[in-house]
């Protein structure tokens, strides 16, 4: 049989440690121009999402604007509808106190008729 070999890891000291943070690249310096870079990244993220829910707000408002005068323009053209109709312009002749043509004359310009001043 064999015998299995156990090794023992002993813990790192902090000179070890700053050692081997220093051999991967990670100095102080780095880390807070990381952790800047990353606040400034938070902070436009915030800025974004405030302002897309701002439009969205915006939008809404003008969507229900559109309704209301979707609804005024069918009022008014349901009214438009009822003033053209037959039944008040027979209504209309008689207030106006108007009369039915028996007979129409028409006027017939001689030849070559130009105004002048």
């Amino acid at each position: 049989m064999r015998r299995r070999k156990y090794i023992r890891h002993r813990k790192q000291s902090i000179l070890e440690k700053k050692r081997a943070v220093k051999k991967i690249g990670i100095t102080r310096n780095f880390r807070i121009s990381l952790l800047g870079i990353i606040i400034c990244l938070i902070v436009l993220d915030v800025a974004q999402t405030s302002t897309v829910s701002t439009k969205g707000y915006e939008i809404h408002q003008f969507q229900k604007e559109v309704k209301v005068l979707e609804q005024e323009n069918s009022g008014l053209d349901f009214k438009i509808a009822q003033h053209k109709s037959m039944h008040k312009i027979q209504e209309k002749i008689d207030t106006l106190r108007m009369k039915y043509v028996e007979k129409a004359i028409y006027f017939t310009p001689q030849e070559n008729t130009v105004a002048q001043r």
